[in-house]
């Protein structure tokens, strides 16, 4: 089944928002983790007399904010199955293929399509990097001069 450069570039737009929740999730759980340890590092920086204090505050806090950690944490799988799901359930068959098809099969074909539009992301661009990130998959075609640029990913509605 032959797509249109529009379709190559909608499918874009939408796995872009599944990578921008996968990056906003990693982005707050590192916000999290350096809040921590910057409330460990100044309890310990503190005089004698104010260490009981702030070890009054900072440990419940660091035990709050590891279990803020770990649920957000738990948003980057979350995002990897929206994207997993919108190739076999949306793309695959669009692509003729059956849902049941493997994540890599169904970018071997939707490469094949980009190439037959002549469309490019960025090289070592946001989708370049969570692609090769998450299903190890190099073959998606790249360019310095996208044609898929990475504002699908960051740009709330294109």
């Amino acid at each position: 089944m032959s797509l249109t450069v529009t379709q190559v570039q909608n499918i874009f737009k939408v796995l872009g928002k599944g990578i921008f929740l996968s990056n906003l999730v990693m982005t707050h759980a590192l916000a999290y983790e350096s809040l921590m340890m910057g409330l460990a590092a100044q309890a310990n920086a503190g005089t004698s007399s104010a260490f009981d204090g702030f070890q009054s505050v900072v440990v419940p806090a660091n035990t709050a904010i590891k279990g803020i950690i770990t649920k957000v944490s738990g948003g980057t799988a979350a995002a990897q199955t929206i994207n997993e799901n919108y190739l076999t359930n949306v793309v695959a068959p669009m692509l003729g293929m059956d849902i049941t098809a493997v994540v890599t099969d169904i970018l071997d074909a939707l490469r094949s399509q980009i190439v037959t539009n002549g469309q490019y992301i960025t090289t070592a661009g946001l989708f370049d990097t969570y692609i090769r990130a998450a299903w190890s998959y190099t073959s998606i075609p790249t360019s310095g001069s996208s044609s898929i640029p990475d504002s699908y990913v960051t740009d709330a509605v294109v």
